[in-house]
């Protein structure tokens, strides 16, 4: 159906740079919005990793198993690292030189140290009835897309910054097994 009144030369050169304009106010927000998904998507992936990883890292500690290092606490750390899908190794520290991967033991909580006490530097540390912390701090997850400084400041820190990752999981040392605890 054609118009009762035509568009003028003069109104369609005008008008030629209007598409331009509209595509790019659509496209430069729907992809920003886009990337955010996939980032926030792949940060909660790594999260929820390491988180899995210190839970099995925590599981295989109560069970009193050794790998070929013959430590304890070694063979829980090449237990998580195995689980976390490369993101960390069993010997990977931060620029401060803190290892990621940490493995704590404590006696159980009671009313004079209602935390327990922190009894990882004893060489009976994994002894029956304490607790084990097996745990992943600081993991730098750096954003996939970097953000507007606009940002900076009010979510983030400058753009390009990292998220600091930390999960936790705890459990107790049942019974000894039947060849006796392994070295710490």
């Amino acid at each position: 159906m054609q118009s009762k009144w035509p568009i003028s030369a003069g109104r369609r050169r005008v008008s030629r740079g209007d598409t331009m304009m509209e595509l790019a106010f659509f496209i430069l927000p729907t992809f920003a919005i886009l990337c955010g998904f996939f980032d926030l998507g792949m940060a909660f992936f790594t999260w929820n990793t390491l988180q899995n990883a210190v839970r099995e890292g925590a599981r295989y500690a109560i069970t009193y198993q050794v790998d070929s290092s013959n430590s304890q606490t070694t063979s829980i750390k090449n237990v998580v690292a195995g689980w976390s899908f490369n993101f960390v190794t069993a010997s990977a520290t931060s620029s401060s030189g803190t290892p990621y991967v940490d493995v704590q033991f404590y006696t159980q909580p009671t009313t004079t140290t209602p935390n327990g006490t922190n009894v990882t530097s004893l060489s009976n540390a994994n002894a029956v009835g304490n607790l084990v912390e097996v745990s992943i701090k600081a993991y730098p997850y750096t954003w996939l897309m970097p953000f507007s400084g606009s940002f900076s400041g009010v979510f983030f820190s400058t753009p390009g910054s990292t998220l600091g990752i930390n999960v936790f999981s705890t459990d107790l040392l049942g019974g000894s097994p039947p060849s006796g605890v392994p070295p710490k």
